[in-house]
Parts: structure tokens; C-alpha cells; sequence
């Protein structure tokens, strides 16, 4: 908070949210991958239920971003 008293603070917060949006965060689908093989061994079906599920809907944005960049 105190960041946002000065014009040079916001500045830096500022830049320092854009560099947040430009770097790759969160699930990967590596690690999806990996986490769809831990739940086969550990036969937990609900995880793997979720997984599956998280690779499809990521699978359909990449499709609907795809036909949009053709446009």
C-alpha cells in the first residue's frame, strides 16, 4: 500500500503487474500430464475425473483461440 503514496511507486507496481501477465503461471500441461499419471497409480478417480477434465476444457481454448487467430 505504501507503493501507491508516490507516483514512482504506482509506476512500479504497475510494471511489475505487466511483467506478472507476460510470464506463463499456474497449470502447465506438463504438470497436468504428470498429475493424470499420479492419479492412474494412485487409483483415485475423482482426480482423475478432474484432470481429465481441466485437459479437455484447455484442449477447447486452445482450439477456440486457434480459429480466432485464423480469422
Amino acid at each position: 500500500m505504501d507503493r501507491f503514496k508516490s507516483a514512482e511507486g504506482a509506476e512500479i507496481c504497475l510494471k511489475e503487474i505487466d511483467d506478472f501477465l507476460k510470464t506463463p503461471q499456474g497449470i502447465n500441461l506438463r504438470k497436468l500430464n504428470k498429475m493424470e499419471q499420479m492419479a492412474k497409480e494412485c487409483q483415485n478417480k475423482y482426480l482423475l475425473y478432474k484432470v481429465k477434465n481441466c485437459l479437455k476444457r484447455i484442449s477447447e481454448v486452445n482450439d477456440m483461440m486457434a480459429k480466432r487467430e485464423a480469422r
